[in-house]
């Protein structure tokens, strides 16, 4: 039988306006694309063990993917959405 998992999505990335001048002139110049990264997280209830990958975006057919490629077949799922 399946365990049960917490699964959530943050931001990870500081705002350029309280990063150092040299740091965020390489964001405005471009070097660093992307500001801020999308990071997905998953607990198991059970064992506490979370894992916790960088996906390209947070839409619903990235996460489920990624949810359905980690976790066992009749997992319960709990998310705050």
């Amino acid at each position: 039988m399946g365990v049960p998992v917490e699964v959530d999505e943050t931001f990870i990335g500081g705002k350029p306006q309280k990063m150092h001048r040299e740091r965020r002139l390489k964001i405005q110049n471009g070097t660093h694309a992307n500001k801020k990264m999308a990071v997905m997280g998953m607990l198991d209830r059970e064992t506490r063990q979370v894992r916790a990958k960088v996906v390209p975006n947070v839409k619903r057919e990235t996460l489920q993917a990624e949810i359905l490629s980690q976790i066992e077949h009749k997992s319960t799922v709990y998310t705050d959405g």
